[in-house]
């Protein structure tokens, strides 16, 4: 049982088969509460069974789901959360449902007090184990959440690698389990203490990692649910500490650290203001400036002004250009090309909202057309671009698919078909969602879209059975579930959109 609770699919085949053997022998269930309750010294191994019953209990059997809730709080907070040695890392797994069970007034006394404790003494010990604690409570840590960031702090900057990484961890399940804004920007800003030196509970960050790992903590907390975190509130943090931090900031790659986490408070804002706008400008201009930083400057723009903001970028249409110019001079440097793809998705995007502006991107639209000057159609393109650049160019297609300008839209769909194919899931399934979008949309051609993806498809694989004959197991493994995922995903968009036509014919 401990081993198949590792999986949601595990828990779900044990579940069955628990349903069978208590239909089968009715008085069995209690006997195994009872048996529970008289161990008394229960192990690691226990913690499974107890998740299993647990699970099972849960909507049929309120009172053996209160005495095997008790039993398995008891055990989850003395061998996980109060242990003296290490547990395995197969007991941490099969222990969610008994954190689910564990409700406001049982994690204050009972289980808050056992972290609070160990994190203070002997912090390897348990930190794996608070990201799974803190992501599956049911309840808001907003009235505890300060003093819980205070306790993983040290351990964040540790320099000690898998401390760093789980204290990271529970910082990004602290801030979705953070209801309050209040609590959140409170906390936002005793990391930004520590990260300027001025907070003596921990010691002065002296390495680039250290400074990493606190922004990355910044950059998590952007993503709270709170809803009370107003707009002049992120604007007076970028105020107070990310525009002069940046602007200081000499190291090309902290730079856009720092400029990734100011992203997820940037995608938080509805209006902006003219001090955003310029300090955006002061970046992408200054002559110190690279293009790893531009391009980060350039991603941060991206999920800043969204279509009621967007049109305020208009003045820095020659900045836009310059960049976009960078890549089409320097194709061979994919950081560059990078570049010049968010700066043409940019100026794109302002054409959508504003049709005179289209009139400014003559030249754009000739190199976009120009096979000769295809920068985002390359084998070098497909083959170096990033994650985040497989994301803006899929933003990009689906802006080309509804403009008249493309003459043709074929290498870029070639394009979109290899990317889907050789990136994680994470990235593919943004590409599945503006596939949806495009094949659904009534006023698009959609079956000209899907044949032509399909198309794509067809010829993406002919090129590369000739391409891997030397068997790259793993390479072909991701771009068989990538194919798979595609075509259902087709399938599933052309069945809608068939669904829809025939609405809207019987109207």
């Amino acid at each position: 049982i401990l081993a198949d609770l590792s999986t949601p699919l595990g828990l779900k085949l044990v579940d069955k088969r628990l349903k069978n053997l208590f239909k089968q022998v009715p008085k069995v269930s209690e006997s195994w509460v009872k048996l529970l309750q008289s161990i008394s010294e229960l192990d690691l191994a226990h913690l499974g069974m107890i998740s299993a019953l647990l699970h099972r209990f849960k909507t049929t059997e309120p009172t053996l789901y209160e005495q095997v809730k008790t039993v398995g709080i008891d055990s989850y907070t003395k061998l996980i959360l109060g242990t003296r040695t290490k547990p395995y890392d197969a007991a941490l797994k099969p222990c969610t449902e008994i954190i689910r069970s564990i409700d406001i007034e049982t994690f204050k006394t009972n289980v808050y007090p056992a972290v609070n404790r160990s994190l203070l003494r002997n912090p390897e010990i348990i930190i794996e184990a608070v990201p799974s604690l803190l992501c599956n409570l049911q309840f808001d840590l907003s009235y505890t959440a300060n003093e819980l960031a205070k306790l993983l702090a040290p351990p964040l900057v540790s320099k000690t690698e898998s401390l760093e990484a789980s204290a990271l961890t529970s910082f990004q399940a602290l801030a979705k389990q953070i209801a309050n804004g209040e609590t959140v920007l409170s906390i936002v800003q005793y990391l930004f203490n520590i990260l300027n030196g001025t907070d003596s509970s921990v010691s002065k960050l002296s390495v680039i990692s250290q400074r990493e790992n606190v922004l990355n903590a910044i950059g998590a907390l952007s993503r709270s649910p709170s809803k009370n975190i107003s707009q002049e509130d992120i604007l007076k943090l970028f105020d107070k500490y990310f525009y002069s931090m940046i602007q200081q900031e000499v190291h090309e790659g902290l730079i856009g650290h720092m400029l990734q986490q100011m992203t997820g408070w940037c995608s938080r804002l509805t209006s902006v203001n003219q001090t955003l706008t310029d300090f955006f400008k002061k970046g992408l201009e200054q002559k110190t400036s690279t293009a790893v930083t531009r391009t980060a400057y350039l991603q941060c723009m991206l999920a800043t002004y969204k279509e009621e903001t967007i049109t305020s970028l208009i003045p820095l249409h020659t900045t836009f250009m310059a960049s976009y110019e960078r890549g089409l001079n320097q194709p061979t440097l994919i950081i560059c090309v990078h570049e010049a793809l968010l700066a043409a998705l940019i100026m794109i995007n302002i054409a959508q909202m504003n049709s005179a502006y289209d009139n400014k991107l003559t030249s754009l639209w000739s190199t976009l057309n120009d096979s000769k000057k295809q920068i985002f159609t390359t084998d070098k393109f497909q083959r170096e671009i990033n994650q985040a650049g497989a994301r803006v160019f899929f933003q990009l297609y689906e802006q080309l698919q509804g403009t008249l300008h493309i003459q043709d839209i074929g290498p870029y769909t070639r394009t979109f078909i290899h990317l889907i194919l050789h990136s994680s899931y994470e990235v593919r399934k943004s590409a599945y969602d503006i596939i949806r979008r495009l094949v659904n949309n009534l006023r698009s051609n959609e079956t000209d879209i899907s044949l032509a993806l399909l198309n794509a498809l067809e010829t993406y694989f002919d090129h590369f059975q000739l391409t891997n004959e030397s068997g790259d197991e793993m390479k072909s493994t991701t771009v068989s579930k990538g194919l798979e995922e595609t075509l259902l995903c087709l399938a599933k968009s052309m069945r809608t959109q068939d669904e829809k036509n025939k609405n809207y014919a019987l109207r």
